[in-house]
């Protein structure tokens, strides 16, 4: 599969400068992706919720991201805001499927992971169409 590079607008860089709270360890320059495939849809969708609203509530600013990131030459293809939610939904399903299956392999969770997984949970049930 053909891969794109795309350089990131002052925006993104913002934003994923400061994922996940945390910064990074150097200065984000570009995504990778196969064009126009469908996995790669998934990847954008799920960095719109990451990196501007982690609990889902902003859809403004998932839109601006997906907008900033076509507007870089991003090669995902457009996508409107139901196929945005689904995909992010489709990711918070096998997040909610992955917890539940490290703590049945033995993983202990701390309250911090619980909390977090309630979150996203939550943001699962707040994006159903």
């Amino acid at each position: 599969m053909p891969f794109a590079e795309t350089p990131l607008t002052d925006p993104m860089r913002r934003a994923i400068r400061h994922a996940w709270g945390r910064p990074l360890d150097d200065e984000p320059v570009r995504l990778y992706g196969g064009e126009e495939s469908a996995a790669y849809r998934v990847e954008v969708a799920s960095a719109a919720l990451e990196w501007t609203d982690e609990n889902g509530e902003g859809p403004a600013q998932r839109r601006r991201f997906i907008a900033d990131y076509h507007e870089a030459g991003g090669t995902a293809g457009d996508m409107d805001e139901e196929t945005v939610v689904q995909l992010i939904r489709h990711r918070l399903r096998r997040e909610a499927a992955y917890f539940d299956h490290a703590r049945r392999q033995g993983a202990e969770h701390d309250e911090d992971d619980i909390e977090y997984h309630l979150r996203r949970v939550k943001a699962f049930f707040d994006l159903s169409p």
